[in-house]
């Protein structure tokens, strides 16, 4: 996919779903993945044909030549006919991609997007035919996670500093960004030029999340401390430590030297949770009279050992705050 020459530089913010609109983008996102899936097919039978061609094999068989000469331009334009005979080339694909805007996923895709997922597919076959890479493999349910646009003018595009994708159907979707206050690096992003944008799904901790990225013209932000010199420069990484050597200076740091070590800290608080947990359930430990199967004294009884029924755990206010404020005050069974 031919993109601007200009310098560019990604500026990625996080978005924000309401349940029905994640259930849209899931639909999007899933009729953006059988494109790709079709595309890919595609793309690979029309590689297979080009591999088995007379024409191919017969450029293949020309001199290569040196760089600008006669007979590299000569051999250049024998694989670009091979090409032309079996229709197999980036705009090839968004011809035959073309058709899925008059099926259903037509009311879920915009044809710019169509035609991104096209290039893509392409761009992942390419390089297998040429034997570069290895063979791609088609994306299964849930694991197309990426759609972008082609300019920031229609279909997937930011707009007000907001992500709007809109579709022939006339079905728009637009949602907010959660911009963090006083960010430089953000703000550097949201005031250059957009030349297009990116949709991007990540999968955390079993729920999806959305982010957009803004693929901006021009240089990225730099913090004034972060000064560029000119010279050579030395790095020796180890478990624990870096040593940065150059003309002018010699230098060992240590990783994460800024985060504090808290775990006497932490040693201490989960303690504290423990005797109050215990002081407030001592009916849920085992007393000094009783030894169970697994301990005696200190061991979290078993259901009915020795005392009947369900265990039931009080969390004191106290306790609650303790950890955090993340345990509800009321009691639970177990």
């Amino acid at each position: 996919m031919k993109r601007s020459k200009t310098p560019s530089f990604v500026t990625e913010i996080p978005l924000e779903a309401s349940p029905s609109q994640e259930a849209t983008l899931l639909k999007r996102l899933d009729a953006a993945r059988r494109v790709y899936d079709a595309c890919l097919g595609e793309a690979l039978r029309r590689g297979q044909a080009l591999r088995r061609s007379p024409a191919y094999q017969a450029a293949r068989a020309m001199p290569a030549g040196e760089k600008d000469s006669p007979e590299r331009k000569a051999r250049n334009q024998a694989f670009k006919q091979a090409r032309q005979a079996v229709a197999f080339g980036e705009y090839d694909l968004h011809a035959t991609a073309k058709q899925f805007g008059y099926s259903y996923l037509g009311d879920h895709l915009d044809s710019l997007t169509v035609q991104t997922v096209a290039s893509r597919a392409f761009e992942a076959v390419n390089p297998y035919i040429l034997g570069q890479k290895g063979k791609p493999r088609f994306k299964g349910r849930n694991q197309f996670d990426s759609v972008e646009g082609k300019s920031n003018s229609s279909g997937l595009r930011w707009k007000e500093n907001r992500l709007v994708w809109n579709i022939k159907s006339g079905s728009g979707l637009t949602l907010e960004p959660l911009i963090p206050a006083n960010d430089e690096v953000i703000a550097h992003g949201l005031s250059s030029p957009v030349k297009y944008i990116r949709l991007v799904r990540r999968k955390l901790n079993g729920r999806n999340r959305f982010y957009v990225q803004l693929v901006n013209e021009g240089q990225p932000y730099r913090k004034p401390q972060n000064t560029l010199g000119v010279g050579p420069v030395g790095l020796d990484i180890g478990p624990q430590t870096i040593a940065i050597v150059s003309q002018t200076a010699a230098e060992l740091r240590l990783f994460g030297a800024e985060l504090e070590r808290r775990a006497a800290e932490i040693a201490r608080l989960q303690r504290q949770i423990e005797r109050q947990r215990r002081a407030n359930n001592p009916n849920n430990y085992a007393p000094d009279r009783w030894v169970g199967s697994k301990g005696g004294k200190g061991w979290v009884r078993k259901k009915g050992q020795p005392l009947k029924g369900k265990r039931i755990w009080i969390i004191s206010n106290s306790q609650r705050k303790a950890v955090g404020g993340t345990v509800p005050a009321t009691g639970r069974t177990s």
